[in-house]
């Protein structure tokens, strides 16, 4: 049993007074961790220790660093092919993973703060000043990749800060600074639908791998400390299932875990706060960060099997810009990575999920190696499944404690 697995809350009125943990900063929502105790004119309240559950073992070192010709705003790892697209102010870059660079694609609408590959990697979709370019990847004579442009997806009236493709690679949601997150049919470049519902700009969007969801964030930056959004829908309509609650500043980035049970959202709360799909209701928050958060990706250990979420995190001030690399269903921190001596704005694994890719405003990108997680497969239509809404994937929880709180 680990001696920081747990914390003891203390009320001496009807007002709680809270002793977290430190090490382990994940804050469990469910009720059977909580033991009440009448003792004398107070409540003793103590959430007790668990048995604790074998840990994945990751394995984190930094092996490159790039430097880049300024900033860099977004992050993307080719899904078959050892290439990383890294978005900077009014260009792309594509390099190798082994740090060499392959192409620039001078773009003049601005920061690229959007990117993402198709399923497939023939298409990588930019986001920058009101404009979302489909660039078609081509592979050189000389085996490097090259980018054509294809199309450009219209109606944006703001920086486009987040890109998702649908999982079979037919559709692309946007997010905008506008208040608005857009989805596109990818073939024909026409809008399917608008969704206007948030009252702050959209920050995040993801596609959850089932295709069953899409999730949508909204936050303003200029206005700290009010409360951001998060809604999870329905992915054909963009109907709101679940308006997710908690956060106490604006939420900056969501991404669901590979098996589509868990969404995880993150922002300047410097909190993960993870949510079940099936019932939008909250497992808990990993505090872990002392800085916003403002990247996510997902992935799944080697052994045990267990959903793996890799955040980084960065303010305006030098220090913990930090990535880490922790277990979505009971908060444990596995790895982390301190490369970054500024805001962190990237985060992307390779398709064999050994190599880390980070980015960030102190003009590097941080290649680092990762063992212990598991190569994600690509996803075809052929191979999609989509859970019925009584059959999402049960929150794993720790058994019971055996004993009372002494």
């Amino acid at each position: 049993m680990r001696e920081d697995a747990g914390y003891q809350l203390v009320i001496t009125s009807n007002q709680p007074t809270i002793a977290t943990r430190k090490r382990i900063p994940f804050v469990m929502t469910h009720q059977r961790w909580l033991l009440w105790l009448i003792a004398g004119f107070g409540v003793m309240l103590c959430a007790l220790e668990t048995q604790a559950q074998d840990l994945p073992t990751i394995k984190l070192k930094s092996v490159k660093t790039v430097k880049l010709d300024g900033p860099a705003y977004s992050v993307a790892a080719h899904p078959h092919q050892p290439w990383i697209a890294v978005g900077l102010d009014k260009s792309i870059l594509l390099t190798h993973l082994d740090g060499s660079k392959l192409h620039t694609w001078n773009w003049p609408a601005g920061q690229v703060r959007g990117i993402s590959f198709s399923p497939d990697g023939s298409t990588l979709a930019a986001g920058s000043y009101q404009s979302v370019q489909l660039l078609k990847v081509n592979a050189g004579t000389d085996g490097n990749p090259t980018l054509e442009p294809l199309k450009t997806l219209p109606g944006h009236r703001g920086y486009v800060l987040d890109l998702a493709w649908s999982p079979d690679g037919k559709r692309l949601a946007t997010a905008c600074d506008d208040e608005a997150a857009r989805v596109f049919l990818v073939e024909t470049a026409q809008r399917q639908f608008m969704l206007i519902d948030h009252g702050f700009p959209v920050t995040s969007v993801a596609w959850s791998p089932s295709g069953e969801w899409l999730a949508t964030s909204a936050g303003d930056e200029t206005r700290a400390f009010k409360a951001g959004e998060v809604f999870l829908r329905e992915a054909t309509t963009g109907e709101v299932l679940h308006k997710l609650t908690g956060f106490e500043r604006p939420v900056l980035a969501i991404q669901f875990t590979p098996q589509s049970d868990f969404l995880i959202c993150g922002g300047l709360d410097e909190k993960c706060f993870v949510f079940q799909t099936k019932d939008g209701q909250p497992l808990g928050f990993y505090g872990g960060h002392a800085r916003p958060v403002r990247r996510i990706v997902t992935a799944t250990s080697q052994t045990p099997r267990l959903p793996i979420a890799i955040t980084g995190s960065g303010g305006r001030f030098a220090g913990k810009n930090e990535t880490h690399i922790w277990t979505v269903d009971s908060g444990d921190q596995l790895a982390l990575d301190e490369s970054h001596t500024s805001q962190i704005t990237g985060v992307a694994l390779s398709p064999s999920a050994n190599r880390m890719i980070t980015v960030g405003r102190d003009q590097t990108a941080q290649i680092s190696d990762v063992q212990g997680l598991q190569a994600q497969p690509g996803l075809s239509v052929s191979t999609l499944t989509v859970p019925k809404p009584n059959q999402s994937p049960e929150a794993k929880w720790p058994p019971p404690p055996a004993i009372p709180c002494p």
